[in-house]
């Protein structure tokens, strides 16, 4: 109930060890009471190509990151991915990108892993953050096991640690300690507010327990919010964190960024 990600399936989301765990902890326990944060959408096809111009609207009405899906399964890919990832980034909009995770299907983690490693690998090493978008259908969503088998093979090839999306009812439903204390942070989804009209803004403390996770590095408060440059049902997110809270995920400078 808490992601619009399910529409984008038909027409198709701790912290890293050589960083020093300690170190990067205390940047994200103590971002949200010096509001060092910013705002941010995720989009897919369902939005379309979000090239320069309207990127630039975004940007200009809050817009600092971006999560863009671009794979589903073992062989979907989102063909406006790539367009929206330039537009982006042309403008300077902090950019992730994420998989639709299907063990639903019979897919190996390894088979959607190496797929999704396929059509992202040309975005290694340029501050861009891998995501598992977790919310699989098919009573898969306890499937703790699948989902780490994913973040670690990714990790290996990214030379960073993903963050995971679910809900945060998905997480009262496993035991996701072995996720949480292998480093790998948490984008939670829950939605205080139901599905009225939304906007970006600052809201505050996630208000859902995200244990075992120490806290969440992004929070996406909203699927419906009005985002110029975007549309007026879009995903709306908060990151814990500055740019270079940003960078330190992603393993790049914050030049790069």
């Amino acid at each position: 109930m808490f992601s619009n990600h399910a529409r984008h399936r038909s027409k198709r989301r701790p912290l890293r060890k050589p960083l020093g765990g300690a170190l990067l902890a205390l940047t994200m326990l103590i971002a949200p009471s010096i509001a060092q944060a910013d705002s941010g959408v995720d989009v897919s096809n369902y939005q379309g190509c979000v090239a320069q111009q309207r990127a630039r609207t975004a940007k200009d009405n809050g817009v600092a990151f971006a999560f863009v899906k671009v794979s589903e399964g073992r062989g979907f890919t989102d063909g406006v991915a790539d367009c929206s990832l330039t537009g982006f980034a042309q403008v300077g909009v902090r950019r992730a990108v994420y998989h639709f995770a299907r063990p639903e299907y019979g897919n190996s983690a390894d088979q959607e892993a190496d797929w999704f490693l396929s059509q992202t690998k040309g975005y290694v090493g340029q501050g861009i953050l891998p995501v598992l978008d977790w919310e699989p259908g098919g009573g898969q969503k306890s499937n703790v096991a699948w989902a780490k088998r994913w973040l670690d093979r990714v990790a290996a090839a990214w030379g960073t640690k993903p963050l995971i999306y679910m809900s945060a009812s998905t997480i009262g439903m496993a035991d996701w300690s072995s996720v949480a204390n292998a480093d790998y942070g948490l984008w939670v989804a829950g939605y205080p507010r139901g599905y009225a009209g939304e906007r970006l803004r600052d809201p505050g403390a996630v208000p859902y327990s995200v244990a075992p996770w120490g806290f969440a590095a992004a929070w996406q408060y909203s699927s419906s919010g009005n985002v110029p440059g975007i549309g007026s049902a879009v995903d709306v997110n908060w990151f814990y964190g500055t740019a270079a809270t940003w960078a330190k995920y992603a393993n790049a400078p914050i030049a790069t960024v």
